[in-house]
């Protein structure tokens, strides 16, 4: 299975506490026991923001392999969630690559 995604998300205040207008695109791979996936979210109105993750998973050594990056300018969606005080601009990334087994160990 390959599936392509392009959509754009509106959000209202109480799904999230604020209103916002995103942008998503993505590809996602499934075939013979292996996975990808390249998802990225844009904010549209307010403050420049970006959600991405890249991830790919393979039965045949259960390798998992994962980045994900948040990264937004001061009073964007990211601060208000996590409550940051004065909302600054965010920047949060991880990055890993491993058996899928220690994943669940922790």
């Amino acid at each position: 299975m390959n599936s392509q995604l392009q959509r754009e998300l509106v959000l209202s205040e109480p799904i999230i506490g604020i209103a916002a207008t995103l942008s998503i695109e993505g590809n996602v791979l499934l075939s013979g026991g292996a996975g990808e996936a390249d998802i990225t979210l844009d904010r549209l109105d307010g403050p420049i923001g970006q959600f991405a993750i890249q991830a790919s998973y393979d039965n045949a050594d259960g390798n998992l392999d994962r980045s994900v990056v948040l990264e937004e300018a001061e009073g964007g969606l990211g601060a208000e969630l996590l409550d940051l005080p004065d909302r600054p601009s965010v920047r949060l990334a991880m990055k890993g690559e491993g058996p899928v087994e220690e994943y669940r160990r922790h």
